[in-house]
């Protein structure tokens, strides 16, 4: 999955850093390396998403949020805890080069 988001967004200018398997380890990468911008799936092992957000409150970066789960609360809770945009999965690629394009180029942010 994480090499088709690299070819999704591959023509944005942003430099891939990483990826990580499970909340805890987002946790410390975000917090060690501070990136603008991260995709985070709500669903991980370990600490969810939402734990991430938490965690990482406070830092610099940007969180585009994605999830399967189709529930407003839980779209509404990862806003609250600072995702500037949640899209839903499985999604189109405009959806999410669209998300980034708002960050990167500090447009208004539309709430998927």
């Amino acid at each position: 999955m994480v090499d088709l988001y690299r070819y999704l967004l591959k023509d944005l200018p942003i430099q891939f850093i990483g990826s990580v398997d499970d909340g805890a380890r987002a946790v410390e990468v975000i917090r060690a390396q501070q990136p603008d911008l991260v995709l985070l799936d709500l669903i991980l092992p370990v600490k969810n998403g939402f734990d991430v957000l938490a965690e990482c409150a406070g830092l610099k970066t940007q969180f585009v949020a994605v999830s399967s789960i189709n529930d407003p609360s839980l779209q509404k809770k990862a806003l609250d805890l600072g995702a500037i945009y949640f899209i839903e999965k499985p999604f189109k690629k405009m959806e999410l080069i669209n998300a980034f394009e708002q960050v990167i180029y500090n447009q208004e942010v539309k709430h998927g």
